[in-house]
């Protein structure tokens, strides 16, 4: 068989929510490949890295947690990035 022939099976998305200064923000992260790359998406932006030793999730979470800090302005929270936020996308 060919290996156009073969199925290739799909990544499990998982849910992601981290605390940043007492809000919360979710995200969804998933692992494919070997070696195994987490990667992380969210309206704050996307990111993948290499799983290492350490769970995915907690590599998920770290992500999410940068990519957060990355959007926030000093001192508040932009309304457009509030997990609550009918509409969470950056503008």
């Amino acid at each position: 068989m060919s290996k156009r022939g073969k199925s290739k099976r799909l990544p499990t998305i998982n849910q992601i929510s981290v605390e940043v200064e007492g809000q919360t923000f979710s995200g969804t992260y998933y692992v494919e490949g070997d070696p195994p790359i987490v990667t992380v998406n969210s309206p704050y932006g996307s990111h993948s890295t290499q799983k290492g030793n350490s769970p995915a999730e907690t590599i998920a979470g770290m992500m999410l947690g940068q990519m957060v800090r990355s959007w926030r302005q000093p001192g508040r929270v932009r309304e457009d990035l509030r997990k609550n936020d009918s509409d969470p996308g950056p503008e």
